[in-house]
């Protein structure tokens, strides 16, 4: 694929393409074959000059990085290039530019290029490596794409996060039916889930129905107090665009987020677990 994207490169008339920060659009290509040619050993440095080029923190998407975005997704989808999870997570910024960007900042090629690419996308969400699926789950905001991956996702270090999206995307979703879905997948993993995917299905569930935390407090306490599950939410909790996994430290604050609605509830959560921790001696859980 690499030299598939080498050769495309040069069928991109870049010198006449707006750039970033003052860079031109040669640059940009310059940047992208850099790493190309890189391959399996391309770094994180290796990505600086792209970073450069595309400057996200401006607020602008400029032709230049239209024109980069499908090089970037077919780099990120080539197994011989070293840095896919980066230039994964660097789609997705630049997505999240888009959103947050004023639209006249935005090139006006950039939502048709963006549409092009959904068949890579969900090629990501299917690739043999798990991290490429976890970080790809920001690529889209489809309840429906992402219900197809949780009919066929077995990996618990990615189903869990695919079940956060769920609820998230679930949420700014019109669709009723898919809403059910994505209620009735959160509901069949409280009920027969292990523990650290019952609190994600709580956690899931409340991104569209905020009482939810308040009505499995009881579940939520017994999980969270449970000495023998502490170290297993460092096994498969983890979220895109975060490296490390979430500790149950981390679970029990976010938790305490949800519960900020209910504040007797949430008084009631965390004396609930300063109590069961002190019958355990579960010194970490009562800080």
């Amino acid at each position: 694929m690499t030299e598939i994207v080498l050769a495309a490169l040069d069928d991109v008339p870049w010198e006449r393409l707006e750039s970033a920060l003052g860079h031109s659009g040669a640059e940009m290509r310059l940047a992208l074959l850099h790493l190309a040619g890189r391959g399996g050993a391309a770094t994180e440095e290796d990505c600086h000059p792209l970073y450069d080029c595309l400057a996200l923190g401006t607020g602008r998407v400029p032709s230049a990085s239209t024109a980069a975005l499908p090089f970037l997704v077919a780099l990120a989808g080539d197994p011989d290039i070293g840095v896919r999870t980066e230039l994964v997570r660097l789609t997705v910024y630049l997505s999240e530019t888009v959103t947050a960007a004023e639209p006249d900042r935005v090139d006006p090629g950039w939502h048709e290029t963006w549409r092009s690419q959904y068949p890579r996308f969900r090629a990501l969400l299917a690739d043999p490596c798990p991290g490429i699926r976890r970080e790809a789950l920001l690529l889209t905001a489809e309840p429906g794409v992402l219900l197809e991956r949780w009919i066929t996702e077995k990996d618990p270090a990615v189903r869990l996060p695919l079940l956060l999206r769920l609820g998230a995307t679930a949420a700014g979703c019109a669709d009723a039916e898919v809403v059910d879905r994505v209620r009735a997948a959160a509901a069949e993993v409280l009920r027969a889930g292990a523990p650290v995917m019952r609190v994600a299905a709580v956690h899931a569930w409340a991104a569209f129905a905020p009482r939810v935390p308040v009505r499995e407090l009881d579940l939520l306490v017994e999980i969270l107090s449970d000495p023998s599950v502490r170290h297993r939410f460092e096994e498969i909790w983890y979220e895109p665009d975060v490296d490390d996994a979430f500790s149950r430290a981390d679970v029990v604050s976010r938790t305490a987020r949800l519960l900020e609605c209910a504040p007797d509830t949430a008084l009631s959560f965390v004396v609930r677990l300063v109590g069961a921790a002190r019958r355990t001696g579960d010194a970490p859980l009562c800080r």
